[in-house]
């Protein structure tokens, strides 16, 4: 599957590759400088999952850009120690 990696840094693509690399059935990642937000969303549109992290913006005006009922799979991270924006 092709998943979108929004607001990744040098850290992410290394260890989310190497993580991939190891999975049985491998993902395409694409590693985009974006945070995901709302002036975002059409950069999202070109992938059916998208991964998250924590200053990235998973609200439900985002939920409503992807469609009502389908958004995609959303993992965020947590580990870069910083809290979510408010």
């Amino acid at each position: 599957m092709r998943v979108g990696v929004f607001s990744a840094k040098s850290h992410d693509r290394s260890s989310l590759g190497e993580a991939n690399a190891r999975a049985p059935a491998p993902h395409e990642l694409v590693f985009l400088d974006a945070r995901l937000a709302r002036e975002t969303a059409p950069l999202g549109a070109a992938f059916p999952s998208e991964c998250a992290f924590v200053n990235d913006r998973l609200d439900a005006d985002r939920a409503a850009d992807r469609g009502a009922g389908s958004v995609p799979t959303a993992v965020a991270e947590g580990s870069r120690n910083q809290r979510p924006a408010r």
